[in-house]
């Protein structure tokens, strides 16, 4: 499964592609604390509640990044979020991260709004890791792909209590 969205195996991959990338780090030295990503549930896609992934860093170096419960997610130091169809834009490149913050598609529910801005200029980096050796997002599966993905999701969610 590793090469599906929302997936642990995905967060993981990514967050091993973000430590190996310098460039990454200088694009986010501003940022340490907690940056949370929250995914708006979308039951269509098995993702019956929210879904938080947090990314723990220091002066822009990951510490660590994982799907996190949603009181966790909620205190991170930053909270983005935005509904799936969004996340799914932004992480294919269909559209710039930091035309739809400044839209409003993607919201900063908590967290230093100047510092994020800063932060956006190197958005598209991490947007490269995300999306980096291709993935399959849910709406892309067959109907049969996508009972698996639903199950997988709803296994790992219990399972990490997230």
């Amino acid at each position: 499964m590793s090469k599906y969205v929302l997936t642990p195996e995905w967060q993981q991959r990514a967050a091993k592609a973000y430590q190996e990338d310098p460039g990454c780090q200088r694009a986010f030295r501003m940022i340490s604390g907690g940056q949370a990503f929250r995914f708006i549930a979308e039951p269509r896609y098995g993702i019956d509640s929210d879904i938080y992934i947090v990314n723990y860093l220091e002066a822009g170096e990951l510490k660590e990044g994982k799907f996190v419960p949603e009181e966790e997610g909620k205190n991170a130091d930053w909270v983005l979020s935005a509904t799936y169809d969004m996340w799914k834009k932004v992480l294919t490149k269909q559209v710039h991260f930091l035309t739809a913050f400044m839209n409003g598609d993607i919201r900063l529910e908590k967290g230093d709004y100047s510092a994020m801005l800063k932060a956006a200029a190197g958005g598209s980096r991490v947007v490269d890791i995300f999306g980096r050796g291709g993935v399959i997002w849910p709406d892309e599966l067959s109907p049969e792909e996508l009972n698996k993905y639903k199950a997988k999701v709803k296994e790992f969610r219990q399972k990490l209590k997230v």
